[in-house]
């Protein structure tokens, strides 16, 4: 398949999730890639299809179910493909799917050691391109890279305060440099789909430090974004990052759309609040009411 027969493919199974039984789409998702076994990189989209719909299957049993055959199909595409891109995204995806099915020690086997020393071969290939006077090529070379770094980074440091909860001090040191990172590269337009695990985990962590206020006051923010952003989410460039929108059309294999179809991102997006346990304390809170039913209407 072509990278846009494969967006095609993807979407429209993304969609059919949202809207018909798991159980039917699942047979669509597996009658694909039984057609196409030896296409790698319709294959790695398939497992990633898999992993973003497996909380779909009904129970944490069948959930990892599903993640399992999704790891496999990560496996065969890490073990076949001769694509250095793709070998690496498919090891990176088959650790998740480890990690979800309660592997760690498999994780840490394959990834420990890997890519230790970060070299950003953006910087090469930005000055090989002036060299040569393509000064355009040379730029959004740039802003490609500054882009991945950057949702990088606020990932990394959004599971880095997960790790910090029980220093207050460091926690809201995170938090500060996070905030500042975020209102810098104005996130909260640019892909507010990063913002949406820090409120999260931030909230939770705030809950671990028995601080109800701060908790709520980043549960607050997280609804004001959910419920003012333009839904769907889709991926794009700013007035900073101008030349963005060509790479992820040409580049990216699903383009600008999310890996789940808006609908279902919205409904996880209200479990995530009022189903989750940490905040099983709050449910008596005013506050708390208040922002489960500002999310619920946005789920409608």
């Amino acid at each position: 398949m072509t990278n846009e027969e494969i967006r095609k493919v993807y979407r429209r199974l993304s969609e059919n999730f949202a809207r018909q039984p798991f159980a039917e789409v699942m047979e669509q998702c597996r009658a694909t890639i039984r057609e196409y076994y030896s296409c790698f990189p319709l294959l790695f989209q398939m497992g990633c299809l898999l992993v973003n719909h497996s909380m779909l299957a009904g129970g944490n049993e069948k959930a990892q179910e599903i993640l399992q055959e999704a790891r496999e199909l990560f496996t065969r595409v890490r073990s076949e493909s001769r694509d250095v891109e793709l070998v690496r995204e498919a090891r990176n995806m088959e650790a998740f799917c480890l990690l979800s099915l309660g592997h760690p020690e498999e994780v840490i086997t394959m990834l420990d050691g890997a890519d230790r020393l970060l070299i950003p071969q953006e910087t090469l290939l930005s000055l090989a391109y002036r060299m040569l006077g393509r000064a355009k090529e040379a730029e959004a070379v740039c802003q490609t890279g500054i882009y991945q770094y950057l949702t990088a980074l606020l990932s990394l440091m959004t599971h880095y305060q997960e790790s910090c909860v029980e220093n207050r001090a460091v926690f809201d040191e995170i938090h500060r440099r996070i905030a500042a990172l975020a209102e810098a590269f104005r996130v909260e337009k640019l892909h507010p789909a990063l913002l949406f695990p820090y409120y999260l985990s931030a909230a939770q962590g705030y809950m671990a430090l028995d601080d109800s206020g701060k908790a709520c006051a980043y549960l607050e923010q997280y609804t004001e974004l959910v419920v003012t952003v333009d839904w769907p989410l889709t991926l794009h460039g700013d007035e900073f990052f101008d030349t963005l929108d060509d790479w992820l059309n040409n580049r990216m294999i699903l383009g600008e759309a999310m890996p789940r179809d808006g609908q279902l991102i919205r409904r996880s997006m209200v479990e995530a609040v009022a189903d989750n346990p940490v905040f099983a304390a709050l449910h008596g809170n005013p506050a708390f009411q208040r922002i489960v039913e500002r999310l619920r209407q946005c789920e409608e």
